[in-house]
């Protein structure tokens, strides 16, 4: 897909950064420092291509949602684990880095980390409630940016 040169690209760019600005600063007020900022968008990002693959592939905003708030809604079955060396890659922080993030981000109930499953969201308790309220606050802003663009390319 590439962008339709007739177009107006800045207004394309425009929304793009003004999305990706707002949506980095909500983040980055959640996650405190730019490095946990980076590690739970890449641990968010796994969890969610696991729960799309959970549901055959229904990406429907609801069956995202479930597997983010019931742990029963998510399939037992999908076996594949993220680890340090992916989210150091995915992000380009050092390993230890990335280590040490994640660590942080366990006791702060954000994340587990076990052999079985690998780093993912933890929703036990409630604890996914606020990476979907964070969704909520995200999710227009993705909306009005598709709006903006959808002629542009």
């Amino acid at each position: 897909m590439s962008v339709n040169e007739n177009k107006n690209f800045a207004v394309f760019w425009l929304a793009f950064m003004e999305l990706e600005i707002t949506r980095s600063k909500l983040l980055l007020q959640i996650a405190g420092s730019a490095n946990m900022y980076l590690v739970l968008q890449a641990i968010n990002y796994n969890y969610l291509r696991l729960v799309f693959e959970a549901n055959n592939g229904d990406g429907r905003y609801q069956n995202i949602i479930d597997g983010f708030l019931s742990k029963d809604k998510f399939a037992a079955g999908v076996t594949k684990k993220l680890n340090y060396s992916t989210i150091s890659e995915w992000t380009g922080l050092d390993k230890e880095t990335v280590r040490r993030t994640c660590k942080k981000a366990q006791t702060q109930n954000w994340i587990k980390i076990n052999a079985e499953s690998g780093i993912t969201i933890n929703i036990e308790g409630g604890a996914g409630e606020p990476f979907v309220a964070l969704h909520e606050q995200v999710r227009p802003l993705v909306e009005r940016f598709v709006k903006k663009s959808a002629d542009l390319i």
